[in-house]
């Protein structure tokens, strides 16, 4: 959180349920050096200034935030400075950030009053050069210029060890369940690594034992009840055609992918980038960071499945099966190597089979590894 000196705080966002205020939480935990403030949903300036007074000792401090007749940037930067060192800096919580945001063309953008009192908080910690420090989390990425002091940091599903660990957790998962290894093995497939989901389908089966079809039954309800709840569809309906085309072309990648395979599968489609960066500050793309310094890696979640789908025609868009044109993106990747002995070798980074992608069986690459859990 102080690593970085031009940096105010940090941003987690992602797709609903894949953690963002449990990891929230256990960086609070971590940061025990600082005195934790939090809220939670809307955000105004009466809200904020009766929160910060209840934790000032000093009346006269008080005194100075609450006047009006100053503007709130001011009043703030006074407060900050003048409480550093008095005791532990303030670790600002400002949690489901996304009750700030309105929609706005299929976007979403912050409401007036949350812009002002954000804008006012991130240049009175920065003009104060003081520790205090913001920690926000929020379904989408924020376009918001100030917010370009703050380090955005994306979650992404849990894969390998971490999920084995969240599964380890969970009555119905651990490797001592009781529950019926086909059912533990499809509703894990169905949560595709979304731990909020994983909790929610623990219910069911833990509910409904005795009759497969029932808790498959409501396995299903579960995932398009979660479907709704973090309006996934309804925010796909607003979104531009050519960029839930290239969500569908994507789904045929089970794992992160660079940028580059996306374009070798969206072909041709001008504004790709745009699209590209526009559904991963909507959650519609998970983008996971591999290694420091790197680029992103992205990935389609399973639970936008449907109603996304694969293309009708799949082999029009991947003429020449999704191995070809990604054999130079996947050499010397950390992940897959491919090897084949047909004539073509043909790298693929799916999970159907040995390599097989999910639509053009012309793949046969072989999958090595899986990707590393975030540390």
């Amino acid at each position: 959180m102080n690593q970085d000196p031009d940096r105010v705080g940090v941003l987690l966002y992602g797709l609903g349920g894949v953690g963002k205020s449990s990891l929230a939480a256990r960086l609070c935990d971590r940061l025990s050096h600082y005195e934790r403030v939090v809220w939670v949903g809307g955000l105004d300036e009466a809200r904020l200034v009766s929160r910060l007074a209840e934790r000032l000792d000093d009346p006269a401090l008080r005194q100075v935030l609450q006047a009006t007749n100053d503007t709130l940037r001011f009043r703030l930067r006074q407060v900050l400075r003048q409480q550093d060192g008095t005791g532990k800096p303030w670790l600002l919580v400002l949690d489901d950030f996304e009750s700030n945001l309105e929609p706005r063309d299929g976007s979403y953008v912050l409401t007036p009053q949350a812009a002002e009192v954000l804008d006012a908080l991130i240049w009175a910690v920065r003009e104060t050069s003081t520790p205090h420090r913001l920690l926000l989390t929020c379904r989408y990425d924020i376009d918001f210029t100030p917010l370009q002091h703050v380090h955005k940091q994306p979650l992404a599903a849990l894969r390998g060890a971490d999920l084995r660990k969240k599964c380890e957790r969970l009555e119905a998962f651990h490797t001592q369940s009781q529950v019926d290894p086909t059912l533990r093995e499809q509703a894990i497939t169905l949560a595709d690594g979304n731990p909020r989901l994983l909790e929610w389908l623990d219910k069911i089966l833990r509910a409904e034992r005795t009759d497969a079809t029932r808790i498959l039954t409501r396995m299903a309800e579960t995932v398009a009840e979660f479907r709704e709840h973090i309006l996934a569809e309804e925010l796909l309906a607003q979104q531009p055609e050519d960029l839930v085309r290239m969500l569908n072309c994507a789904l045929i990648y089970e794992l992160p992918v660079p940028s580059a395979a996306l374009e070798a599968v969206c072909t041709p489609m001008p504004e790709l980038h745009r699209h590209v960066q526009r559904a991963a500050s909507l959650g519609l793309l998970e983008v996971s960071i591999i290694e420091p310094n790197t680029s992103s890696h992205y990935r389609v979640p399973r639970m936008l499945q449907p109603p996304l789908a694969y293309p009708d025609d799949p082999e029009t868009l991947y003429p020449h099966g999704c191995a070809k044109p990604l054999s130079p993106l996947v050499e010397g990747s950390r992940f897959f190597y491919g090897r084949t002995t047909s004539r073509n070798p043909s790298p693929c980074t799916s999970r159907q089979g040995k390599g097989h992608c999910r639509r053009n069986g012309a793949c046969a690459g072989k999958q090595l590894g899986e990707p590393e859990p975030l540390s």
